[in-house]
C-alpha cells in the first residue's frame, strides 16, 4: 500500500505511479477491502476504470449485470456505466484499478476524503463537482467486459504465455492490458522502446527488474513505471511459474510488434517457410531496441 494514501470507509486506498510516470495517460490504485466491505451503485462519465483482482473474491454489478471475480481477474467498466461491487472473501481483498485520465479519480478521492473530515463541507456538493450520481444508470449504459485469467487475444512467444485483454472490435482506450505468465528464470533482456510507455504489476511469483541500471526485487502486488526509451528487463526468481499485469500506453503498439514475431515464428517453422526471421528487425520496425 505505497503511494498517496487515503481512507474511505473501511477501504484504504493507494495511488501509485506519478502522473508524470505515466504521462497523464492513466492512474493507478490499489485499494484494500475488508470482507463484505461494499461500493455503492455509482456512476461517473469523467473518467473509465478497469479492475484487476489481486487477492480475494469480489462481486461487480455493472449496468444490471453481474460478474464474480476471483484473483487475476478483470473488469473493465465504461464510462457512465453504473457498477458497485461487494468483498465476499473470508480475508480481505486487493484490487488493482487503472482509471483513465489520470488524476481525476484521485482528485474526486482527495476532495471526498476532506469532507468526511470536515461536516461543513457538503459531500452533495463535492459529488457534483465531479460529475459522480449515486444508483443505476437509466437507460441502462454499455456493459462491462469481464476477462478470465489469461483470456483475450492471445500470444505464446517462446516461453511467456500473453494475453491482451480485448476483444475482436474493441475501441482503443488509452493504453493495452496484458496478463502473462512466465515459467522459472525466464523473463526479457534489456532493452528500451521510446514509442511506449509500461508499467508492470507483479500479480504471482517473485521477479527482479533491472531498470536504468538500477535492480530491484518485486513480489505480489508491487509496481514498477518505466518510462519512454528507459532501458530494461526483468526475470522470474521464484521457484513456481509468475505472473504479470503490464499497462503498455498508447495502446496497440506493443501487440503489434508482438504478432509480428509471433507470425513470424509460426512462418519461419514450417516446412518451405524459408530462411530464419531476424527478430531484431521485427523489433526495430515497432522501435524496440535490445542492448
Amino acid at each position: 500500500m505505497d503511494g498517496t494514501s487515503y481512507q474511505l470507509g473501511r477501504a484504504s486506498i493507494a495511488f501509485k505511479p506519478s502522473e508524470t510516470e505515466t504521462e497523464g495517460a492513466y492512474s493507478v490504485v490499489e485499494l484494500l477491502e475488508p470482507p463484505g466491505a461494499n461500493v455503492d451503485l455509482h456512476r461517473h462519465p469523467r473518467w473509465e476504470e478497469t479492475f484487476v483482482v489481486l487477492e480475494g473474491d469480489f462481486e461487480f454489478e455493472v449496468s444490471g449485470e453481474r460478474h464474480t471475480l476471483g484473483p487475476a481477474e478483470t473488469l473493465v467498466v465504461p464510462r457512465g456505466a453504473s457498477h458497485g461491487f461487494v468483498c465476499t472473501s473470508q480475508k480481505a481483498g486487493r484490487l488493482l484499478v487503472i482509471s483513465t485520465p489520470s488524476r481525476v479519480f484521485e482528485a474526486f478521492v482527495a476532495d471526498v476524503s476532506a469532507a468526511n473530515a470536515d461536516p461543513s463541507i457538503d459531500i452533495r456538493a463535492v459529488f457534483a463537482r465531479h460529475d459522480f450520481d449515486l444508483g443505476p444508470s437509466d437507460p441502462p449504459a454499455q456493459k462491462a467486459r469481464h476477462f478470465r485469467s489469461m483470456e483475450g487475444q492471445s500470444y505464446q512467444m517462446g516461453r511467456m504465455r500473453m494475453a491482451f485483454k480485448r476483444t475482436a472490435g474493441d475501441e482503443d482506450g488509452a493504453y493495452s492490458i496484458i496478463e502473462s505468465t512466465e515459467t522459472p528464470g525466464t523473463g526479457a533482456g534489456r532493452h528500451r522502446h521510446p514509442p511506449f510507455q509500461e508499467t508492470f504489476i507483479v500479480l504471482e511469483g517473485a521477479f527482479e527488474f533491472e531498470a536504468s541500471d538500477e535492480r530491484r526485487s518485486m513480489g505480489p502486488g508491487e509496481m514498477i513505471a518505466i518510462p519512454r526509451g528507459a532501458p530494461h528487463g526483468f526475470k522470474c526468481t521464484s521457484s513456481e511459474p509468475g505472473r504479470l499485469i503490464t499497462i503498455s500506453m498508447p495502446p496497440r503498439v506493443f501487440e503489434a510488434a508482438v504478432a509480428e514475431v509471433c507470425a513470424a515464428n509460426v512462418d519461419s517453422g514450417t516446412p518451405g517457410g524459408g530462411p530464419a526471421v531476424d527478430m531484431r528487425a521485427i523489433a526495430a520496425r515497432h522501435g524496440t531496441e535490445f542492448l
